[in-house]
């Protein structure tokens, strides 16, 4: 998850921090597989990337959220990223 700083202001944040901590840990490896970042050269207040696919979004949506690396949202509009 990448978020801009000042699009994605404090509350935005927590939110984000919340998605990570109830995220399922990896049955592999005991961690949690995903990242919450701050990146300022993107339009979006919000992209979620895994494998080569991304979700924009303005504000945290929960149920778009990948959960895991291994899936992504159906309900989200994907597009095939040109930097993974």
């Amino acid at each position: 998850m990448y978020y801009r700083p000042g699009l994605c202001e404090q509350a935005c944040v927590a939110q984000l921090q919340q998605v990570y901590v109830s995220a399922p840990t990896s049955q592999r490896y005991g961690v949690v597989k995903m990242v919450v970042t701050p990146w300022e050269d993107m339009d979006d207040a919000i992209t979620s990337a895994a494998w080569g696919w991304t979700d924009t979004m303005d504000q945290p949506d929960i149920q778009r959220i990948p959960r895991s690396t291994a899936s992504t949202s159906t309900a989200a509009r994907k597009t095939r990223s040109s930097f993974v």
